[in-house]
């Protein structure tokens, strides 16, 4: 899949000046979005850092793009952000549901590819998006994984899925 324009804004402020925004990211990283003077926020740190409550120095620091739907996770791959958005099965929100993953250059702060509908699970009875994490086999294929809630009213269990194919 080729990514869309650039038609999303987004404005991205750079690494501060001492540390540059690399173009790959370390498995060593911690990706956090959080809520500040009206607006989300997504910040980069390393997670030696983080473990002594250092959050002074973020990797990297921007304003996400505007995404629709209802955000369900996100996680950091390499340089790019994988963002889940959707709600659980509904007569509103039939089979196969609006469960779409975004990705985003955390560099740029641009969507890369996306919104894109994905379809894993939706045979489910219930199915409602819940998470992402990324997974490295033995063999070193990394794959994303997404979490769903299903079953029953009461009775929820979680689905995972995967994709290996990654921006």
């Amino acid at each position: 899949m080729h990514p869309p324009p650039a038609s999303a804004s987004s404005s991205r402020s750079p690494a501060p000046p001492s540390t540059p925004a690399p173009s790959t990211r370390s498995t060593t990283d911690m990706i956090v979005r959080y809520h500040k003077d009206g607006a989300k926020h997504i910040a980069i740190y390393n997670v030696s850092d983080t473990d002594n409550s250092d959050f002074s120095n973020p990797l990297v620091m921007f304003t996400p793009p505007s995404i629709s739907g209802t955000p369900q996770g996100y996680t950091l791959y390499g340089s790019y952000m994988y963002f889940i958005t959707g709600d659980g099965y509904s007569a509103s929100n039939p089979d196969p549901g609006n469960t779409y993953i975004t990705s985003i250059n955390v560099n740029t702060g641009a969507i890369a590819q996306g919104p894109t509908l994905t379809k894993a699970g939706s045979t489910l009875t219930y199915r409602e998006p819940e998470g992402l994490a990324i997974y490295r086999t033995d063999a070193g294929e990394s794959r994303l994984f997404l979490g769903f809630a299903t079953g029953e009213e009461g009775d929820r269990r979680s689905s995972i899925f995967y994709k290996n194919a990654l921006v």
